[in-house]
């Protein structure tokens, strides 16, 4: 039943496009993802994402993209499995806790297709957030049923579940905490039972400890009054989706000064500290609806820190509330529980009952609806973007990203204009340079010119601005000023991997070979997954004579990108030089079957020709 409501409800998503929100960087174009090997198991157990350590998802994400080769339908059909899970979960714990199946099930029904868990549930870089959700439901059931029945098998699970989850994403780090509240309902709690809290705590401050070196640089750029009031923004707005989910949105931007002059802000601020004083005072007349309460808001703690990104402030993502959210439907449980045994007669609860079930299933028939309709906005980059900014015309990163996916698809003055809007809300040097790029696309140069420059009067560490000048540079033909403006790119940002391999592929047109192997290794040494930066190298070494380390790197280029004929054709023009023509002719016949046309492939079959080697564009 489950299966069947969740995809019937999510059916439209499951070919949705893979997004530039978040999808590209943590999935598309990260070379860790599209690779599956121990180098990359490795890198992702080793690394951050790079603020989040979050291993086990990238696991997820490596086999997805094994099993689609590159698709983005497995990313959405296993997203949707674990969102599934995740409310059979959620219905076995409001069992456990309800003892009243008929109400767990609607309420684990509601979880399963209400609308503010839609994005988590379908968007593919969110799966980080469904499968850690899906241990950590699985390790506080293994918990409950252990301080019910005993059993160390049942502790060491849920011991196993929360390492899991840390391990998928650390916004799980407050089970113990919803432990210890579970704990609480029990009259039996003691020293013994309190003890056997020590591991989850143990291992919620090592992972803690993670998150907060991973995090440093976004603590950093706000304060503990801004976190505090946006919190308090965020805790009530969760609660008014839930109640009435529309105006649903990727992006919830907040554009104003952070103040306690502003009542969006105070007003929302001072509600959450009386609703967190309210489950508290109910704690003694009521402990189960308390700690529905109480989970609600413990669960939320971990994203109060991620209002700051990327320039931007947000108050709000709904996947933030998505593990919450069991918390208000065992509040709402409660309710319903209390109401249908105030009944003083068999009639008056069976009405009662039909009463409920028909609430349950109107409200199942709505969010269905609702939730098909909020699914199909992440369709693709379009859709995405202009859903935002119907709802939120200001969110200037919307803006950004709408331009780019237009600038793609040669649509250059839309692009411009969606560019201008985003920086009449924030000047950001994102921005300035992709205006710039788009600049150059019209043919405007010296426009461009001036946003680049612009763009390093507003941030002189950015060092995509400088590449813009050092293109421009090399498009006019003076590359002695694009190789100062690569060389100032990656001196501004040593970890550049692009302004690397730009300045090696200008020194290879100064034919000052040496420096370019030595700009384009640094560029490979920083990201060993760089294709472009493997190609350029191959070049380098072959125009050097070095025919051995050319046919290295092209092999390498070529198990990056196998369908590029220029690579293709590069490395079989290596292995003709080296004398190995089976391999060249065969390599030969690929680049051409693949581009006919192709300079290179062309100019190595002439060449072939004229040696008296088989004609391969007959073969």
């Amino acid at each position: 039943m489950f299966f069947a409501a969740t995809f019937f409800a999510y059916r439209g998503a499951l070919d949705n496009q893979f997004v530039s929100w978040d999808d590209t960087g943590l999935i598309t174009e990260n070379s860790n993802v599209t690779h599956l090997n121990p180098q990359t198991v490795w890198k992702v157990f080793s690394s951050y994402d790079p603020e989040l350590y979050i291993p086990l998802t990238f696991i997820s994400f490596q086999i997805d993209w094994l099993i689609g080769d590159g698709s983005s339908v497995p990313f959405h059909v296993t997203s949707l499995i674990l969102h599934t899970i995740n409310a059979l979960l959620v219905t076995w714990l409001m069992f456990l806790l309800l003892r009243r199946q008929w109400i767990a099930i609607g309420l684990g029904l509601i979880f399963a297709l209400h609308p503010l868990n839609v994005e988590a549930a379908i968007w593919a870089s969110a799966k980080k957030d469904v499968l850690s959700a899906c241990f950590f439901f699985a390790s506080l059931i293994a918990y409950i049923r252990w301080r019910e029945d005993g059993g160390k098998w049942r502790y060491s699970a849920a011991l196993a579940f929360f390492l899991l989850a840390l391990l998928s994403k650390v916004v799980v780090i407050m089970l113990p905490a919803v432990l210890l509240l579970i704990d609480f309902q029990s009259e039996s709690i003691n020293g013994k039972r309190m003890k056997s809290l020590v591991p989850f705590v143990a291992l919620a401050a090592v992972f803690g400890i993670i998150a907060v070196i991973g995090k440093t640089g976004v603590i950093g750029s706000s304060t503990p009054f801004s976190l505090l009031l946006l919190a308090g923004k965020s805790t009530i707005f969760y609660i008014q989706k839930f109640l009435m989910p529309t105006g649903l949105s990727v992006m919830y931007p907040w554009t104003k000064p952070i103040s306690i002059m502003m009542p969006e802000l105070i007003i929302p601020t001072m509600l959450s500290v009386v609703f967190v004083a309210s489950a508290l005072y109910l704690w003694k007349r009521s402990t189960l609806f308390a700690t529905g309460m109480l989970f609600y808001f413990l669960m939320l703690i971990p994203s109060f820190t991620n209002c700051f990104k990327g320039g931007a402030v947000y108050f709000a993502s709904d996947r933030y509330a998505y593990i919450a959210m069991a918390g208000l439907l065992l509040s709402v449980g409660i309710v319903l529980r209390w109401w249908l045994d105030d009944s003083v007669t068999v009639r008056q609860v069976l009405g009662r009952q039909r009463i409920v079930v028909a609430v349950i299933l109107g409200i199942l028939i709505v969010t269905s609806i609702q939730s098909s309709a909020q699914a199909a906005t992440w369709r693709d980059n379009r859709s995405l973007y202009e859903h935002v900014l119907s709802v939120y015309p200001n969110a200037w990163v919307a803006h950004n990203n709408l331009g780019m996916d237009l600038k793609q698809a040669a649509l250059f003055d839309d692009a411009v204009a969606e560019f201008r809007k985003a920086l009449a809300f924030q000047e950001d040097p994102t921005v300035v340079v992709n205006l710039g790029s788009t600049l150059v696309d019209q043919g405007k140069i010296a426009d461009a010119k001036a946003m680049f420059l612009h763009g390093i009067d507003i941030d002189p560490s950015f060092p995509e601005s400088y590449v813009g000048l050092g293109n421009l540079a090399r498009r006019e033909g003076n590359l002695s000023e694009a190789v100062r403006q690569y060389t100032k790119s990656t001196e501004v940002s040593p970890e550049f991997a692009n302004g690397y391999n730009n300045l090696g592929g200008v020194l290879m047109e100064q034919q000052n070979w040496s420096a370019a192997i030595q700009a384009l290794r640094r560029s490979i040494g920083i990201n060993p997954y760089f294709g472009e930066a493997w190609y350029n190298l191959s070049g380098a070494y072959e125009q050097s004579g070095a025919l051995s380390d050319a046919e290295d790197a092209y092999r390498h280029a070529l198990a990056l990108q196998p369908n590029d004929p220029d690579t293709i054709a590069g490395l079989a023009k290596v292995l003709y030089d080296e004398h190995q023509v089976p391999e060249s002719a065969s390599l030969l016949q690929k680049a051409l079957l693949i581009n006919p046309s192709n300079p290179r492939a062309v100019s190595l079959a002439l060449r072939m020709q004229q040696d008296g080697v088989a004609d391969v564009r007959r073969n």
